[in-house]
């Protein structure tokens, strides 16, 4: 019991000196300090947030309840079922001027854009289909899509 009484009134005074700030212009030793490209290493994180979040069983009010309301919704140009566009934004300003389906290319490769998805679905409402675009590792243009019967596709646009 004396022990972890001790303990318990040693371990703010640890904690004190850990936190202690270094005065202005000491060296501060970086040994344990990893250095990585934060936007690199946040988009990975946002584009495998993003898969974990697809599947093939969605509805349409899962995509809302999961992503909030599309950025666009239309009809998709063969069949005239709805479809959801999400535009994941690293710039505040974008906006998509066209009223039809568009990868944005140059704003997904201008970091304008993080990621975009778009979700097509049957006429019961059940996704079809929802494609991943983003930029992977290499610096290229990705589409990550899921199917209704569960198959994934990767292919590497640009």
């Amino acid at each position: 019991m004396f022990k972890f009484i001790l303990s318990l009134s040693v371990l703010p005074f640890v904690l004190f000196l850990n936190l202690t700030a270094v005065p202005s212009g000491e060296p501060v030793a970086a040994k344990d300090t990893i250095i990585e490209n934060k936007t690199s290493q946040e988009s990975t994180n946002t584009v495998s947030t993003l898969k974990e979040k697809l599947h093939s069983n969605l509805t349409e009010q899962d995509v809302i309840d999961q992503f909030g309301q599309p950025d666009q919704k239309m009809k998709d140009d063969m069949y005239g079922l709805p479809t959801f566009r999400y535009d994941f934004k690293q710039d505040e300003h974008y906006a998509l001027d066209a009223d039809y389906q568009l990868v944005d290319m140059e704003a997904l490769k201008n970091n304008q854009l993080e990621a975009i998805i778009y979700f097509d679905f049957d006429h019961n409402k059940n996704i079809r289909s929802a494609a991943l675009y983003y930029v992977n590792d290499e610096e290229k243009i990705e589409e990550y899509r899921i199917f209704a019967d569960g198959t994934e596709k990767k292919l590497v646009i640009e």
